[in-house]
Parts: C-alpha cells; sequence; structure tokens
C-alpha cells in the first residue's frame, strides 16, 4: 500500500513492517520441501510434521490450527490469514494475507512470528532454506530468497502461474 499527495508528489509506502534478522552463518537450518506439489493446488491450507498437521479453513479469515493426525487436540497456532502454508523444521512459513500479502513465518508453537519480506506475492513453495515466490507487485515474476530473508534473487522476467518445484526445476 502506497500513498501520494494529491498533485501527485511524494509517492511513499503508507506503512512500515520489523523484517526478521538474519541468521548468523554458523546456525544450522533445517531441510526438507515445506509443500507436497499437489497440495499447492488447494493453496496450500494443510501442511503435515510428525503426528499433527497445520492448516487454515479460510485463508483470508484466519487463524492457523494444528491438530493430530487422529484428529483430536485441535488447538490454534497463530491468529493470522494465511495462504501457501510450508513448514520446515519448526517453521511454519506462509502468505500473511492480513499484512498485505507479504512472506512470513512462524514458530510451530505460535512464537517468533516475523515478516521475511515486504511485498505482496501470490504463490510459495519452501525448500531447505529457500523460498520461491511469485511477486503480485511485478505481475508473478519468480524469485526466490533465504528464509531468513536476505538474497534476494528474481529467476524468471516470465510472469509465472500454478508455481511447481520438481528435483532442480
Amino acid at each position: 500500500m502506497y500513498r501520494v499527495h494529491l498533485d501527485g508528489t511524494g509517492l511513499e509506502k503508507a506503512y512500515t513492517v520489523a523484517l526478521v534478522e538474519p541468521a548468523a552463518d554458523s546456525v544450522e537450518r533445517d531441510k526438507g520441501l515445506g509443500s507436497i506439489n499437489v497440495n499447492l493446488n488447494g493453496d496450500s491450507k494443510f501442511v503435515s510434521k510428525g503426528d499433527w498437521i497445520y492448516f487454515n479453513t479460510d485463508p483470508f479469515d484466519g487463524p492457523i490450527k494444528k491438530m493430530k493426525s487422529d484428529g483430536t487436540g485441535v488447538e490454534e497456532v497463530a491468529d493470522f490469514a494465511a495462504t501457501r502454508l510450508n513448514i520446515v523444521g519448526d517453521w511454519i512459513y506462509f502468505i500473511n494475507a492480513d499484512s498485505f500479502s507479504m512472506l512470513a513465518r512462524v514458530k510451530t508453537d505460535g512464537s517468533e512470528y516475523g515478516v521475511i519480506l515486504d511485498t505482496s506475492c501470490a504463490e510459495l513453495i519452501v525448500r531447505d532454506d529457500w523460498m520461491y515466490f511469485t511477486d503480485s507487485n511485478q505481475k508473478n515474476k519468480l524469485y526466490k530468497i533465504k528464509t531468513d530473508g536476505t538474497q534476494l534473487t528474481k529467476l524468471s522476467d516470465a510472469a509465472v502461474v500454478n508455481l511447481n518445484l520438481e528435483g532442480d526445476w
């Protein structure tokens, strides 16, 4: 969201967001694929780790919840309108619809919420310590960024829809 004076001058962002602090190089990062490709067709509303399923039945209203795979133990993790859920290690990575569709993360216990990238995103896949996403502000161009918010890299000038990840492709 931006604002501008009525005379057309002074274009600026209308808000500021504190971003996550980059991790030290010595930090051990979790590995894995955050969401399987078949899950992406449904906006990745469900992801699992161990005996837990993390989900958001309404990605535009929230909250993120979790339950045991047998359907018991339902509890709220975080009160965010979240879509494109990915889980790697103890982190849930997602697009936060409450905050202009920014890339965000929260621990699986609901702690340590943080914004990774302050831009509007449409699609997201996380593998290892990289987030692959399309940027809505740039007409769905493909980018990647480290899960700690460093090394933002544009991968394609073409518009990308239905993002998938297969091997090194």
